[in-house]
Formats: C-alpha cells, sequence, structure tokens
C-alpha cells in the first residue's frame, strides 16, 4: 500500500537540527511489512505551506497514495488542523491518520476538530502497521489496538497496544535514506559545533513522573549498548556522522549499560563525540570520567528550579544540593554542562526564583528560562483544571516555545512574572558576561534578535573554543536573517 507520511515543521527560527526519529522508525516498520512509504519532511527541507501542499498534491495525483499519516508533538496542532483541511480539499477520500504525542495526549480534541480518519496512540509502530494491513485488505480496523476514530457521532478508542519488548527495539533501527538526511546532519548546532551530528534513540521511557512532563512511553526500556555501536557504526559509516546526540530524557538510568557503552566505543575506537541528558542524582565521577574517556562532551540536566520547595511541588525527586555536586563532578571530569530551568510552576514566588537564580549564580551557568506550559497530559494540566479555565483548543494551538507567557500558574500577576524573569535573566547574563568574556560578548545578536535560546545553549558549550563560538554566532545571525527577509520577498 502506498502511504504518504508527513513530517510538520517545528522551530522554524533555526535550522532543522532534530532528525524525525519517530517518522523514520514507522517508515522502516511498514517496509518490513511490504508498504511502499513516500516521505514529504516539511521541516528537514523547510518547505513553506504552499510549497509542501503542491508537493503533497502532486503525490496524491500521480502516486496513487492510498493513504496519509501525519502528527508529532502538540505544538504542531493548528498546523495538522490547516493541512488536513486542504488535503481533503484536494482528495476527500484518502484515509488520514493522525499520530505521535499530539494524537496520545489530546485524542478526542484531534478527532472532533481535526477530524482524521484515525489516530494512533501511544507508540506507533505496531498499531500503524496493523491499521494500514487493514485498509489495504479492507478490512474494518476495529481489532487494532492503539488507534482511535469516529463513527456515528461516537468516538471509539480501541485497548492499548502493549510496549515494544527491548528485542525489537534492539532490531529497529530508523530509515534515514528516506529524508533529506544531510540538510539534518550539516547544520553546526549547539552540541557540537560544525561536526556532523544526528540522534540517536538509546531507550524509551522514564521511570521518573514530574508533574510537568507528559510521557507517551509508560514503560521504561533500554537497548543494548552492543546494537547503539552498531547503529553508530552505519551513521558512520554511510553519513560520516561525527557527533552522536542522545536524544533520550535519561540517559544514565542505567549506569551498568553506560558503562558498557563507554567501554565498547573506546574498545572498538569509534573516534566520535557524544552528548546526552541525564539527572543530577544519577552520575557520579567515576561513572563521569568514564563518559569522558568514551567521548561525552556535553550533559544537559533538568535542574528546573534552584529552589528546594518548587523542586518538591514539581515532583522531582531530587535535592539542590545533588544538583551542585552534579555540577562540582560534571565539570571535573572535563564535560560541559547545559542547563534547563523553569520559572512560573504552581507555587512559584518571588523568594522561590530568587533561590533559582542564586544557583544559576554560584554555579556559573548561563541559561534562560522556560515558563512552565501546562501540556495536555500531564499532571498538572488536570490538576490546574485548564479545561475548565480556557477553550481547550485555543489554548492548544497557542502552545509554542516556552521562552513565551501564555498561562501564568501562579499566584503573581503576569506582568510581575514577566518581569522577574528577565530582570533574573539579565542578572544571570550580566555575570556570565563577566566571568566568561570575551566569549559572551559575541551572542549579543543573539538577544538583539530574541534567539535567547541559542545564545545560552552556545555559552554553556564552553568547550567548542572561541572560533567556534564565532561560527555558530555568525551563522545563526545569518539565518535568522534569511528567514526575516523570506517574509517581505
Amino acid at each position: 500500500m502506498n502511504v504518504l507520511l508527513i513530517n510538520p515543521p517545528v522551530r522554524e527560527e533555526v535550522p532543522p537540527v532534530i532528525f524525525p526519529l519517530g517518522v523514520a522508525y514507522l517508515v522502516t516498520c511498514l517496509k518490513r511489512a511490504k508498504h511502499n512509504p513516500v516521505v514529504v519532511d516539511i521541516d528537514g527541507n523547510r518547505f513553506n505551506y504552499n510549497e509542501a501542499l503542491k508537493i503533497i498534491k502532486k503525490h496524491l495525483e500521480k502516486n496513487n497514495i492510498e493513504a496519509i499519516c501525519t502528527g508529532g508533538l502538540v505544538t504542531v496542532y493548528k498546523y495538522c488542523k490547516r493541512l488536513t483541511n486542504d488535503i481533503r480539499k484536494i482528495n476527500p477520500n484518502v484515509p488520514i491518520i493522525i499520530g505521535g504525542s499530539l494524537a496520545s495526549s489530546t485524542p478526542e480534541l484531534v478527532l472532533e476538530k481535526i477530524k482524521p480518519n484515525y489516530i494512533v496512540f501511544g507508540e506507533g509502530e505496531i498499531p500503524l502497521t496493523n491499521l494500514i494491513n487493514c485498509l489495504e485488505k479492507k478490512i474494518e480496523p476495529k481489532d487494532v489496538k492503539g488507534i482511535g476514530f469516529k463513527e456515528n457521532n461516537k468516538i471509539t478508542f480501541t485497548p492499548k497496544e502493549e510496549p515494544l519488548n527491548e528485542e525489537f527495539l534492539n532490531n529497529l533501527l530508523p530509515d534515514w535514506d528516506e529524508f533529506p538526511i544531510e540538510k539534518y546532519i550539516k547544520y553546526p548546532n549547539t552540541d557540537c559545533g560544525t561536526k556532523k551530528s544526528m540522534g540517536v534513540t538509546s531507550m524509551r521511557g522514564c521511570p521518573f513522573r514530574c508533574k510537568y512532563c507528559y510521557h507517551i512511553f509508560e514503560k521504561t526500556r533500554m537497548r543494548s549498548p552492543e546494537s547503539l555501536v552498531n547503529e553508530i557504526n552505519i551513521l558512520k559509516r554511510k553519513y560520516s556522522v561525527e557527533h552522536i546526540i542522545f536524544s533520550d530524557d535519561l540517559f544514565t538510568v542505567s549506569r551498568k549499560r553506560v558503562e558498557k557503552l563507554c567501554e565498547l566505543i573506546v574498545k572498538q575506537k569509534l573516534n566520535v563525540t557524544w552528548s546526552c541528558c541525564s539527572r543530577v542524582n544519577l552520575v557520579d565521577l567515576d561513572l563521569l570520567k568514564k563518559m569522558k574517556k568514551a567521548g561525552c562532551i556535553l550533559i544537559g540536566y533538568g535542574f528546573e528550579s534552584g529552589s528546594q520547595k518548587i523542586l518538591d511541588l514539581m515532583g522531582k525527586r531530587a535535592k539542590v544540593e545533588e544538583g551542585e555536586k552534579a555540577i562540582e563532578m560534571t565539570r571535573k571530569a572535563g564535560i560541559s554542562i547545559r542547563g534547563a530551568f523553569m520559572i512560573g510552576f504552581p507555587g512559584e514566588t518571588k523568594e522561590t526564583f530568587e533561590e533559582t537564580i542564586q544557583f544559576c549564580l554560584r554555579n556559573n551557568l548561563t541559561t534562560y528560562f522556560s515558563f512552565t506550559d501546562p501540556y495536555p497530559g500531564t499532571e498538572i494540566f488536570y490538576s490546574c483544571e485548564i479545561e475548565k479555565k480556557m477553550d481547550l483548543e485555543k489554548f492548544v494551538e497557542n502552545i509554542g516555545e516556552q521562552v513565551t507567557l501564555r498561562v501564568n500558574l501562579t499566584d503573581l500577576p503576569d506582568k510581575e512574572l514577566l518581569e522577574m524573569c528577565d530582570k533574573g535573566e539579565k542578572k544571570i547574563a550580566k555575570a556570565g558576561v563577566i566571568q566568561n568574556f570575551p566569549l559572551n560578548i559575541l551572542l549579543f545578536p543573539f538577544f538583539v534578535l530574541g534567539i535567547k535560546k541559542y545564545a545560552t545553549a552556545i555559552t554553556q558549550s564552553k568547550q567548542l573554543g572561541f572560533g567556534m563560538f564565532l561560527k555558530l554566532n555568525i551563522y545563526y545571525l545569518n539565518y535568522k536573517i534569511k528567514m526575516v527577509l523570506s517574509k517581505f520577498f
């Protein structure tokens, strides 16, 4: 069956550096089932909307497309709704399927407002393949697990599909060739500068349950070190990849697995650098030294707050002191740090935010603050009763980058919360310029153009050196200017 998979655009203000691994896994599974997947990667190719629609129309008219799949993060809701409506005008009969966390976290909203024929929730590989099998055979897919549909004005959800087991994941490689991979790996990024980089998923799920985080994967499963080394070798051989970005929420959840992976990387002389995300109480100096020896150059930590009160309210199960210890050990191991912080969690006050600012200053962390967004499906979404306070569709349509305050979950006035954030960032930035002069001076154009996220990310990656700071600064500045000019010419 000919299946068109559409990858919507995300973060259009910067180059496409996040390869759509989720879609690439779906392509692999559909091919295994003898289907013919065709990909329109709007994000990777940076097609504008009219260009994308023209390409989709061409596929529908000339390639006998029998089903369309799209979706992604909840942030693509508005785009997917517009795209679905326009596809219906071109071909009202082609089945449209929406998946990803968009469909999993807002299933009723998607079925009622976007009106696809089906949604796939949870892990999509098995449900989508089974659904396409049924459509090809013209069988009603009511027995397919992990899907939703609307029939006779009634929404129906089938039982959840079982999570993929570790053996399946160890033998599942993304199909990179159906995507403009060179466009993803060629762009400089704040993890590794101008090295060719690619994301690798080493696990699914997270054993922790922070109240602000949405979990599409309910069960934690980890790929073997051997399967990861195999994937890295393929990326090196086929695409000359030099840096691996482990795109997991919690790479170091299993110390034994990380140690074995580091051992294999060193033993096989893979000669790659890599970066990952971890948790402040799941690292120690010995492990960090092994990671450094194996090529780790940067770790992202979700500190989120420097206030123990807020950390406890978040359900972080972490201590402020553990964060400071992790910073000390990581730097001692020679690995750079990228810290994530948020402002505006329920219970936030001037005093708790000041604790966060002081945490950053004490530990020489340059950062920006994300406003807490109660994403659908998270604990704070339900505890704050978002659906009772505002129209759900309007709320979802406006979800985007967290540098914008969309909903105030604190008892502070909006103006005061915004001023707190602005003053805090300036205070930290000023200290950073003094501590890291002259490197941070190069970031001035970023802040002028409002790209503070990338300015601070580059600042945190100090191992890149002065020359790389300059290259990244010029590169992103030029990209932003082009994006602005493209709106007028």
